[in-house]
């Protein structure tokens, strides 16, 4: 990669990450807030959570912001795992734009595609991280792994319910299963596919950050209305994330170089 381009590539990053936030306060101040547009009513799929967890956005903007201006240092031009990474991230932050825009107008089929494509983007970042080759210190680990560990934590869970919405807004969740069974096979597979990341990588941010979805939607069927079995499923889920870091954890401990 040259060096311009190298160097279009970081500005990119910034300017995104910089565009999420931006579009969120242009877009939801001339219509519908953000929690009214991403949040959902009573007789929608049992799989969306409860309000309150969409505040980890907010966590998330500060996150990719924190990342954008990290990545773009002069220092940091030759760093080989953000030489890698930095395409994929760009690509994440222009496809939340993109989201945005689409739950703006409430174009929920335009939504799932967009949260495919985030998806897509932030799994190569995450999985970059499961075996560096070289440790990371503090200032990557707060300002590049963690957000961007959170970002794909959330996401991983998040496509489902988009998924899910969709599919129910076109009477298809009536197919075959109701909506609480439906929800509760999109739950065992995201749940399944999260404990399977968080087992290999290990990442506290990422396990903690499904669980926060996990509750969240046990609330959300506790609170809205009553769905035991989602409830059920969201419990067993959110304690397989849990087992699943502490056995990471635990062989990580166990292949360690012993002290002396």
């Amino acid at each position: 990669m040259s060096v311009r381009s190298g160097y279009i590539l970081r500005a990119l990053n910034l300017v995104l990450a910089v565009m999420q936030i931006a579009v969120t306060i242009v877009a939801f101040e001339i219509g519908p807030s953000f929690n009214q547009a991403t949040a959902f009513s009573a007789g929608e799929p049992p799989i969306i959570p409860a309000g309150y967890a969409f505040a980890i956005w907010t966590v998330i903007y500060a996150g990719s912001l924190i990342y954008g201006v990290f990545q773009i240092t002069r220092n940091r031009a030759q760093d080989l795992l953000l030489q890698r990474i930095r395409p994929f991230t760009a690509s994440a932050f222009l496809a939340t734009v993109c989201w945005l825009i689409a739950a703006r107008f409430n174009l929920t089929g335009l939504t799932v595609i967009c949260m495919l494509w985030l998806l897509g983007s932030l799994l190569p970042v995450f999985m970059s991280f499961m075996t560096p080759k070289s440790r990371l210190s503090a200032v990557q680990q707060f300002a590049m792994v963690i957000p961007l560990s959170i970002y794909t934590g959330w996401v991983t869970v998040a496509v489902f319910a988009d998924l899910s919405a969709f599919l129910y807004r076109h009477g298809i969740l009536d197919i075959l299963l109701t909506p609480a069974g439906w929800a509760v096979a999109f739950l065992i597979v995201a749940g399944l596919i999260a404990a399977w990341l968080t087992f290999r990588s290990a990442s506290t941010p990422f396990a903690l950050t499904i669980c926060w979805a996990l509750i969240a939607i046990l609330v959300a069927n506790l609170t809205r209305e009553k769905h035991p079995t989602v409830v059920i499923c969201c419990a067993a889920m959110t304690a397989t994330q849990l087992l699943a870091l502490a056995l990471s954890k635990r062989s990580q401990a166990a292949e360690a170089p012993a002290g002396f």
